[in-house]
């Protein structure tokens, strides 16, 4: 009724004078904004009645997405002086949530919970645990991996605060298991230690600026992020990425991080180049990693070409992956190591957010670190693994 009412008081109002003119504008005003919170409140029972599945909305009526992804394997190793290990050993689910509050202001969380046997001396040190590489006991652990309030007013200029995935180089900037051609991603992502950080601290903490620009070839982009490792939780590290696509098939980019580890600076940098072609890509990444006070600093490179067919269903790849890692520790016990894995393995994507992967890889210990007192590292492993997301 309404709806019919409406044009006709306004037809009316030119024929009144100015000071009833004013008091008849209100009361329209007042019967519009009645008349939109009926439809709303008819729009909201509707889709309450119809059972609809895909309407989320918070306490305060926010714009709210959810999201999870989860990812499951299991691993075959054998090699020198150590028993044939076959484990179903991880099992990994993460949860997604973002609330827009308008069009400048929203919130970003990952949290990730993990069930799995623990990988005991992984690089076989006799002097470690038991003396061989194997899987040990049951753990468990939840832990928030992204948690932030971005404002965003224009491309070129953001700012996030919070705790978020480092912005340094390709592989630690991958949000979820499922974007992995191969579980676990390089040995880069995965090289601290309990008293180093590795190639680089793998998440950024405080605060966290970034954009992008066009220009006449491609984008050009940057970030700027503050940090503390867990090796030394009284200071502050800074990090930058600066990054150039000249366009949607070729990225280029650089980046720096310096902080403390334990007691002494580090000075991280690398480069990195992802190539996706019709049917065929190339990703690339070189870090280093100098620690002062004359410690032993980590270098590490990987190159990992890959050809998809039948549409992206089927993806085939190959993988030279190097790691020199020579502070390395586990607890008290110094275990440095150098080593390449080589390989390759399949993945079947018959949806394309979800990933099938059949992984071989040997691991080659090199130089001083291939056997350690007397006993050999090489091994073999064959990884069986899903992931998903959504």
């Amino acid at each position: 009724m309404i709806q019919f009412i409406l044009p006709a008081l306004a037809a009316l109002i030119f024929t009144l004078p100015a000071a009833a003119q004013s008091k008849v504008e209100e009361r329209i005003k007042e019967l519009e904004r009645r008349q939109e919170e009926l439809e709303a409140q008819q729009s909201e029972m509707y889709l309450r009645m119809a059972e609809r599945g895909d309407q989320v909305s918070t306490f305060f009526a926010n714009k709210f997405k959810f999201g999870a992804f989860a990812e499951t394997g299991a691993n075959y190793l054998t090699g020198d002086d150590m028993g044939d290990v076959l484990s179903a050993n991880i099992h990994l689910v993460g949860l997604n949530l973002a609330a827009e509050f308008n069009d400048h202001i929203r919130f970003v969380a990952q949290l990730a919970s993990a069930l799995g046997f623990t990988f005991t001396n992984p690089h076989n040190n006799p002097a470690v645990g038991t003396g061989h590489r194997r899987y040990g006991n049951v753990t468990g652990i939840t832990v928030p991996l992204q948690s932030y309030v971005e404002y965003s007013k224009i491309r070129g200029f953001n700012v996030q605060m919070g705790l978020g995935y480092t912005p340094f180089g390709h592989a630690m900037q991958l949000r979820e298991p499922v974007l992995f051609h191969r579980r676990g991603g390089p040995q880069m992502a995965s090289s601290g230690g309990t008293s180093t950080v590795g190639v680089a601290t793998p998440l950024w903490m405080g605060v966290h600026l970034l954009g992008s620009f066009a220009i006449k070839e491609g984008a050009v982009g940057y970030n700027a992020y503050t940090f503390t490792t867990a090796t030394n939780t009284s200071a502050m590290g800074e990090g930058v990425r600066a990054w150039w696509a000249p366009s949607a098939k070729f990225k280029f980019g650089v980046s720096g991080q310096t902080g403390k580890e334990s007691n002494r600076e580090y000075y991280a940098h690398g480069f990195d180049v992802d190539v996706k072609l019709d049917g065929w890509g190339v990703t690339a990444e070189y870090a280093h990693n100098s620690t002062g006070g004359g410690a032993p600093s980590p270098t590490s490179y990987y190159i990992e070409p890959y050809v998809a067919v039948m549409n992206g269903t089927w993806l085939f790849y190959a993988v030279a992956d190097y790691l020199n890692n020579p502070g390395y520790a586990q607890g008290a016990t110094p275990d440095p190591y150098e080593k390449w894995m080589t390989g390759g393995g399949v993945n079947w994507l018959p949806l394309s957010y979800t990933r099938f992967r059949l992984g071989y890889l040997y691991n080659d210990y090199i130089g001083d670190t291939r056997r350690i007192a007397g006993q050999g590292r090489d091994y073999h492993s064959v990884d069986a693994s899903a992931a998903v997301t959504f």
